[in-house]
């Protein structure tokens, strides 16, 4: 079964790619055909809900690689 994973952590330039085990534990995952999402803990804030429910562009989840 293929999953969707969410990893948070520093952004990929700033770790130390041989010592992160959270890197790590990414790299395995798509290694066995998951697909990983990377975010960094800015993004973790919700959006402020708009008065119709939408949300704006600017505010939509981006993936980074």
């Amino acid at each position: 079964m293929k999953l969707n994973v969410a990893i948070q952590m520093d952004h990929v330039s700033t770790i130390d790619i041989d010592g992160d085990s959270t890197f790590v534990l990414g790299l395995e995952a798509e290694r066995r055909g998951h697909t990983v999402w990377h975010y960094t803990p800015p993004r973790t804030q919700l959006p402020r809900p708009q008065s119709d429910g939408a949300r704006p562009a600017d505010e939509a989840p981006a993936r980074e690689g």
